[in-house]
């Protein structure tokens, strides 16, 4: 099959080619199934595994005028007959190389247009085994020659006139498709109605079973952006070494009193500059170019996960595609079903993306291209500490980081609870941390309007709700601090509705516990979650 691929491209019919073991490999590579990339590579878009044998075909003649010409070039400038197999090895590894690839695709793609001869300059120079050329050896002359040989195939060939052709019809019509901001074969409109679907409506239901009062309440009708720190240096919430420790490790020796004395120096200063930084709104960070990598740390009920999802909510709510599609691609992956994808030969998250049974799939090959242009694309990966099993957890940050590494224009946005995160993994890949912040006053207030707002459909029941809970917050210094905490504030709303708040924190963690365990459709929640049985039942005794 080799000698057949050399008849049709000519080389076994050219007399006093020199060249020809090189398009022998070629053809030896075609046959094995080995040259689909390089192909590729020549042709770029007009490529279509459809016609693959034509491709092959074609690619094999442009090669051989491509080695003529530098054959004819090598004889003119008086490189003896005899000494043209000392450059076989040295054009083999020019014609792989990216520049020439780039030529033929050029000339295959723009075939009015010339070959710019500095393709090849720089890529003869680039090799490593590279001979001197003759001083009067002319890349310019070999680039003009090998435009007209490319123009020439292009129109005396049917087959790859039929296949531009094809090309042409459908390029016109991704264009059209385009300007109507649909992406051919990846339907983003199919994609946000699913985002609206699985994020725009808060689920209360496991805390009113009748509907009556949270039913359709939207995310972005009472999400209040925070504000964040910078704690790429210090994470307030993680243990620090004990002092105690530090006095016990110099009494047996292990540290000198200068070494504790500059450890809780060190730490003291952090602390210092940690607490002395102006919280910053979480968006501005979001939006920050300097920071691409980006870690979310926060308590639990800190607002992580919905964050993220008001980040994908505000690009699905964009109703014009036109400027929809101007922004980058919101993609969520949430780790804690990540981590249960049952994928055994090699986990990654455009795979996941593309073939998991997730709420929504979007085209691998698709989202690979989107994800090498920056500015198309942001990933949002939820809930790192949400994988409990430390080697699963290993694992999941092996794939943020290798995903960093393979999409490095693609901008990744990683939650996690404070306690038990390890930050010097992603640390290491240049991921820059910052810490939630609990609400503040006017964070808070802004809250409670928007909740009174979303869910009271009386007048006077909203007025007279929301000053009960705003003075009972005011008053009470520890429901205060409590307050803080979205997912905490927003028990207290509904506590609120229906009896005054306790004024210190024990009642309300009493209250709250009773809502969550009385109220609580317990028996949906097991049959989900067999596991939580017992936990429940001690619970309630």
């Amino acid at each position: 099959m080799g000698i057949d691929w050399l008849f049709i491209w000519g080389v076994t019919q050219a007399t006093g080619f020199m060249f020809k073991p090189i398009l022998e490999e070629f053809a030896k590579d075609v046959v094995k199934g080995k040259a689909e990339d390089y192909v590729k590579g020549c042709f770029g878009r007009v490529f279509n595994s459809h016609w693959k044998d034509a491709f092959q075909r074609i690619l094999g003649k442009a090669l051989r005028e491509l080695l003529q010409l530098v054959q004819d070039e090598l004889l003119d400038c008086g490189v003896p007959e005899t000494d043209l197999k000392n450059w076989i090895v040295t054009l083999k590894s020019f014609i792989q190389s990216e520049g020439v690839q780039k030529a033929i695709r050029f000339a295959f793609n723009k075939s009015d247009s010339g070959i710019d001869p500095l393709l090849f300059v720089q890529s003869w120079k680039s090799l490593s085994d590279a001979q001197n050329l003759p001083e009067d050896f002319s890349w310019s002359r070999i680039a003009k020659r090998f435009s007209r040989s490319v123009r020439k195939l292009r129109e005396e060939d049917d087959e790859l006139r039929e296949i531009m052709k094809a090309q042409s019809v459908a390029e016109t019509a991704q264009s059209v498709q385009q300007l109507a901001g649909l992406a051919p074969d990846f339907d983003l409109e199919k994609y946000r109605q699913a985002l609206l679907e699985r994020y725009a409506n808060l689920h209360f239901e496991t805390l009113d079973t009748t509907g009556a009062y949270y039913s359709g309440i939207k995310l972005w009708s009472v999400f209040v952006l925070q504000s964040v720190r910078d704690c790429q240096d210090y994470i307030p919430q993680q243990l620090e070494i004990p002092k105690e420790h530090l006095r016990r490790l110099f009494e047996h020796g292990e540290m000198n009193a200068s070494a504790v004395e500059k450890a809780e120096e060190i730490m003291a200063n952090r602390r210092r500059a940690y607490a002395d930084q102006s919280p910053r709104p979480v968006q501005e960070v979001i939006s920050d170019n300097q920071y691409e990598r980006i870690v979310i740390l926060g308590d639990p009920g800190s607002g992580k996960s919905s964050l993220l999802q008001y980040l994908a909510l505000s690009w699905a709510q964009i109703e014009l595609a036109s400027q929809r599609y101007t922004k980058p691609l919101p993609l969520i992956v949430e780790l804690r079903e990540y981590d249960r994808w049952d994928c055994s030969d090699g986990k990654s998250f455009v795979r996941y993306l593309h073939e998991a049974s997730t709420w929504h799939r979007l085209d691998q090959l698709k989202l690979d291209e989107m994800m090498r242009k920056r500015g198309s694309v942001v990933m949002l990966i939820d809930g790192l500490d949400e994988i409990f099993d430390q080697t699963r957890r290993e694992q999941a940050i092996n794939d943020i980081h290798r995903f960093s590494n393979n999409y490095p224009q693609t901008r990744i946005i990683v939650t996690s609870r404070v306690i038990g995160y390890k930050q010097q993994r992603l640390s290491d890949a240049h991921f820059h941390h910052f810490m939630l912040q609990d609400l503040d006053d006017t964070q808070i207030n802004e809250f409670l309007e928007r909740w009174h707002n979303s869910t009271f459909d009386d007048d006077r029941d909203r007025k007279l709700k929301g000053e009960r809970l705003v003075k009972a917050i005011g008053e009470s210094r520890s429901i205060r601090e409590l307050a803080g905490n979205p997912l905490l504030l927003t028990m207290m709303a509904i506590l609120n509705r229906h009896q005054e708040l306790p004024r210190d924190r024990a009642q309300l963690y009493q209250q709250a516990s009773r809502v969550l365990l009385h109220e609580w459709d317990t028996e949906r929640a097991l049959e989900s979650h067999p596991q939580l049985k017992g936990v429940i039942s001690y619970l309630e005794s």
